[in-house]
């Protein structure tokens, strides 16, 4: 990393997945990059309608970026858009998924490491959601189950062809346990499994009914939050659309 007038620089890919105004035209931002990782550099001046850094700032912008490190904080020096994902803002149900994906890639993936993988996946999941390719509840179930298993979750669903997935362990049982469970079908499995495990260029290359990505979706869902625990405020925003 360069160094210019005694600053620590250092140039990087990165994805916004928040803001947060921290004065008149400054901002605080979240940024997933390539070489680090989730980072929260500071933005002065960026919301100035003139700003050189007003677009690559803004959320959901994937951007060159190029950070200086003074006295311990991180500052955007420049941020070049490379992609902007317009199609997001054409419904209110994108941007609260996109929202969600931001809030859920911030607690999952590595903070301060190479995360060349966790980015490559949610730029491809907004590209889909943006293009309104792919179904909401299909993306939302990818998002959450193969950033889990990134994280180092990855259900374990071969040893029956269908069940009850125990929430808590990660496993299939073939019986019941309280609310500790969700029953999976066949179908359902089978997409758990393509989820976690495919390659990432055949990641997105499944079809399911619009009951079995219910399914899919809600096993998803309860298996996140009972790993995580912890409340999604912007999952419980798109839920109430």
């Amino acid at each position: 990393m360069p160094t210019e007038m005694g600053r620590l620089r250092m140039r990087t890919p990165a994805l916004v997945l928040r803001e947060t105004a921290t004065g008149e035209a400054d901002k605080r931002l979240t940024v997933l990059s390539e070489t680090a990782g989730i980072l929260f550099p500071y933005a002065k001046g960026a919301m100035k309608a003139k700003s050189s850094r007003l677009t690559g700032t803004s959320l959901f912008a994937y951007s060159d970026f190029e950070f200086s490190d003074r006295r311990g904080s991180l500052y955007v020096a420049s941020a070049l858009p490379i992609e902007m994902f317009f199609g997001l803002r054409e419904s209110v149900e994108r941007v609260a998924l996109a929202s969600y994906f931001g809030e859920l890639a911030a607690f999952l993936c590595p903070k301060e490491e190479p995360a060349g993988e966790h980015l490559r996946l949610l730029l491809n999941i907004l590209h889909f959601l943006a293009a309104g390719s792919r179904a909401l509840l299909q993306l939302k179930a990818i998002a959450e189950l193969r950033l889990l298993t990134l994280a180092g979750f990855m259900p374990d669903v071969d040893c029956l062809p269908s069940g009850w997935l125990d929430l808590r362990e990660g496993i299939l049982i073939n019986h019941p346990s309280g609310n500790n469970t969700v029953k999976v079908s066949e179908g359902a499995v089978l997409a758990i499994r393509h989820i976690c495990t495919a390659e990432p260029e055949r990641l997105f290359q499944f079809q399911m009914s619009d009951t079995g990505l219910r399914e899919l979706a809600n096993a998803a869902e309860r298996f996140l939050l009972a790993q995580a625990e912890r409340r999604f405020y912007t999952l419980e925003f798109f839920k109430r659309l």
